[in-house]
């Protein structure tokens, strides 16, 4: 996975500010987020798997919103 298409699902999973809340969603430091953004480290393969089961998750949330409960 490149930074671009982790930052596009980033961007959509968590808004324009998402580092931070990526960080916390992948268990991981900021920082290693940051290391990501610059090309300083490579994005690992395993993050696509947990970004999917993120997704999964938020959909089953925004779902179960919008059918009324709480």
């Amino acid at each position: 996975m490149t930074f671009s298409e982790l930052s596009h699902q980033a961007e959509v999973l968590y808004g324009t500010r998402w580092q931070t809340d990526l960080a916390r969603g992948l268990g991981v430091s900021a920082r290693l987020v940051r290391y990501w953004a610059s090309g300083q480290r490579p994005v690992p393969g395993w993050v696509v798997g947990k970004l999917s089961e993120i997704g999964s998750w938020k959909l089953a949330e925004w779902q179960r919103v919008a059918e009324g409960g709480a």
